[in-house]
């Protein structure tokens, strides 16, 4: 029985410090926050790369592509968090979807159908997004 606590133990610590790496990580962040109303949708993501971190953070470590009626986010070989609901971390709506570490900022765009995303391995598009740009923070804040 003590054995498996402290397998608990060390295992609950190890997700913590991966997530607070994640999270450290230097470079641009983006930050992608749906709208209460209308929260983001797994599209597609690699099974057999996600790491439960908490019980509404998932790490996806190679692919994910979420969206909505508005939004598309595709991210590729890069590491992205989803903060989901506790019902369920994917399948009950995705709040919020994080990237960290990005080595340049991203680049914005408008087009005809509304607001393009690009950073390396960041492509989304949205319709009426409202955008905050940090830059001492080097953080980019989407609501969608």
């Amino acid at each position: 029985m003590a054995q498996a606590q402290a397998e608990i133990v060390a295992l609950v610590t190890a997700r913590q410090e991966r997530r607070a790496a994640f999270l450290a990580a230097r470079g641009w962040r983006v930050v992608i926050q749906a709208r209460r109303e209308q929260p983001l949708w797994p599209q597609g993501f690699d099974p057999l790369h996600v790491r439960r971190l908490t019980a509404t953070d998932i790490l996806h470590t190679r692919w994910l592509k979420v969206g909505h009626a508005t939004a598309t986010i595709e991210v590729l070989d890069r590491e992205a968090l989803t903060a989901g609901t506790l019902a369920h971390p994917l399948f009950a709506g995705i709040d919020m979807l994080t990237l960290t570490g990005l080595p340049v900022a991203p680049t914005i765009q408008t087009t005809t159908e509304g607001v393009a995303l690009r950073a390396p391995g960041l492509t989304a598009t949205f319709q009426h997004p409202t955008i905050e740009c940090r830059l001492e923070e080097q953080l980019l804040l989407i609501h969608c």
